[in-house]
């Protein structure tokens, strides 16, 4: 017994496990990224903005950067270097997501080795903060939206050892650096920076003083500010255009309507849609989640940052509740929709942080353990069930259209000529993707977003909703799961 409970109060241990399963997790999502089919969005940022080969510097007043925001800059610019050097391939393309999972498993490593002391609180801290199959989908795609996410946690990681310890205002200055390219990477991360940079000004505010004098004091305070009002100052000075025109291309009128929309969403995409408990399983799961982060963050401002044992909870309390009054501000001052859909993503790292640091100081030590090895169980279990090398939950769809494509190229082989294939709109892009960068002998038709049987193509690939639109001049030729292959009728 003595060992057992040595080993469970190791810490070191704790982290050597988390390492472990963080390598296991990379390595699954890395072959995920190898096997799964290219999807809609990201073909569209290979045609559209990596073949384009715009400078970085050159999208803060080109408008051809903003004609939608799919143009993710941070992605967009290390995609187009891994490809220079790769070629065109869906790995390629997801690789620099791959290296953010790592920046990801870093900040989790850093914040988990400075506040769990024990191998089970380092457990349960890491199954928080990284067993989401939904999330973890989004470092396999070659999106902004992980590299946010990478960019984030390194920023929170980089920030509490700052809190910690004041003095080295390295840390601050690197917290802020990450938080910026977090920005770089997704527009909507401007919530975290603005959620950082107001964790930061009340923690510098609610140090002691500690025996200096005012002047002493507010000189610190005010060379602290800077990092963040520099960092700030350079974003506005890039972004001003861009979000301009963004806004007059009416991109952010997307969204939902509310923040409990956006929280059941993201409860929705955490459990993949799988309905465990039956048909009231997804509002359930979003109430309780939701009351157990309300509360934890309630628990963490009550705390207040004078003690150093409760100083992590307080911070996270407010790097968690900064972005939901980001959103709440966001919504009455400027009339924007509250996150929706993959945006969603950005709530997760602060939400399991402030939960995770709550418990670690509300509960007792022995309940503590058995909530955090259930819960580590549980989540893992989730993992294992969803996952899937061929598809990701956000771009269903696309799932097969990988297989479809070289099925009919396999066809074409074999015929005097290539055959001739339409597709659904929003298969196009990821039916393109690999035609063209693979060279398949599959002639594309485009038919704009009208499905119709008038298509002088051999075959159409649409969703089973658009079978009767295209019969019987077209017949089912093969399925994929839930998607259907039709070719062109033979005459009578």
């Amino acid at each position: 017994m003595s060992i057992l409970h040595g080993v469970m109060q190791s810490k070191s241990i704790g982290i050597l496990l988390c390492i472990l399963v963080g390598i296991a997790l990379l390595a699954a999502w890395s072959a995920k990224a190898t096997q799964a089919s290219i999807t809609h969005d990201e073909a569209g940022t290979y045609f559209n903005h990596v073949l384009a080969d715009r400078s970085f510097w050159d999208c803060r007043t080109d408008p051809a950067c903003w004609q939608d925001a799919n143009n993710h800059l941070l992605n967009t610019a290390l995609a187009s270097i891994t490809v220079s050097w790769l070629g065109p391939s869906p790995l390629a393309l997801r690789l620099p997501n791959l290296l953010f999972f790592v920046m990801y498993l870093a900040g989790v490593l850093i914040l988990l080795r400075s506040v769990a002391h024990s191998t089970i609180a380092c457990v349960a801290g890491f199954a928080l903060l990284c067993l989401n199959p939904y999330v973890l989908d989004f470092f396999a795609l070659a999106r902004g939206y992980g590299m946010g996410l990478g960019c984030m946690m390194a920023s929170l990681g980089l920030a509490w050892l700052y809190v910690r310890d004041p003095e080295r205002l390295r840390w601050l200055s690197l917290a802020f650096a990450f938080a910026v390219l977090a920005v770089f990477a997704n527009l909507t991360y401007v919530a975290y920076f603005a959620a950082l940079s107001g964790a930061v000004a009340v923690m510098v505010l609610a140090r002691p003083r500690s025996g200096r004098s005012g002047r002493a004091f507010w000189r610190g305070v005010l060379l602290t500010a800077l990092i963040p009002l520099l960092a700030a100052v350079m974003l506005f000075f890039y972004f001003y255009h861009p979000v301009g025109l963004l806004v007059q291309g009416g991109e952010f009128q997307y969204g939902a309507g509310s923040l409990w929309d956006t929280w059941l969403e993201f409860a929705r995409n955490s459990l993949y849609g799988r309905d465990y408990f039956g048909p009231g399983t997804f509002t359930v799961a979003a109430v309780v989640s939701g009351l157990i982060c309300l509360l934890s963050i309630g628990y963490g401002l009550l705390r207040g940052a004078r003690k150093i044992e409760t100083k992590f909870a307080f911070f996270s309390a407010l790097v968690a509740g900064g972005l939901i009054l980001f959103f709440l501000l966001n919504y009455w001052i400027m009339g924007a929709q509250f996150p929706s859909g993959r945006k969603t993503i950005i709530l997760y790292p602060a939400m399991a942080l402030v939960v995770f640091a709550a418990l670690r100081r509300a509960v007792h030590p022995r309940l503590f353990a058995g909530i955090g090895l259930g819960l580590s169980l549980l989540l893992l279990l989730h993992v294992v069930n969803v996952f899937s090398l061929r598809s990701f939950r956000e771009w269903w769809y696309d799932a097969s259209t990988k297989d479809m494509v070289y099925d009919l190229a396999e066809i074409s082989e074999t015929n005097e000529r290539p055959v001739t294939l339409a597709t659904e709109w929003i298969f196009f892009p990821a039916t393109q993707f690999y035609v063209d960068t693979q060279n398949l002998p599959v002639e594309l038709i485009r038919t704009g977003r009208e499905v119709s049987s008038d298509a002088a193509a051999t075959y159409y690939y649409v969703h089973p909703e658009h079978v009767q639109t295209l019969s019987p001049a077209y017949v089912v030729a093969a399925e994929y799961n839930g998607r259907v292959l039709m070719r062109q009728a033979e005459p009578d």
